[in-house]
């Protein structure tokens, strides 16, 4: 049946067979020490504290929600406004965030 299936992204992490929301959510193979890595793939080249306190910010929102943080919740969790949040992650914002933090972006 193909109306069926749904389509997947093979870029997003796989679920994992009896996880919960919040396990499939973030990448178990997410480590700090892969970020400069991954954030140079999408152009930023050096990331700064403020780069690294919303990347821990969607981490632990998504960690104890199941989902990605919008950009109004990241907003109040960090202390920056929208205008700042584009400027440290400039273009397609809740797309780098998400993959630079190890976390499926909203579905």
């Amino acid at each position: 049946m193909a109306g069926s299936r749904k389509h997947t992204d093979d870029r997003l992490p796989r679920p994992v067979a009896g996880a919960t929301n919040r396990a499939r959510l973030l990448d178990p193979t997410w480590t700090p020490e892969l970020v400069p890595a991954i954030a140079r793939t999408f152009g930023l080249n050096s990331l700064g504290d403020h780069h690294w306190k919303v990347i821990m910010s969607c981490r632990e929102e998504a960690a104890r929600t199941g989902h990605a943080p919008e950009i109004r919740e990241l907003e109040v969790l960090t202390g920056f406004d929208a205008a700042e949040l584009h400027r440290l992650f400039p273009g397609n914002f809740a797309v780098l965030v998400a993959r630079v933090s190890g976390i499926a972006p909203h579905a």
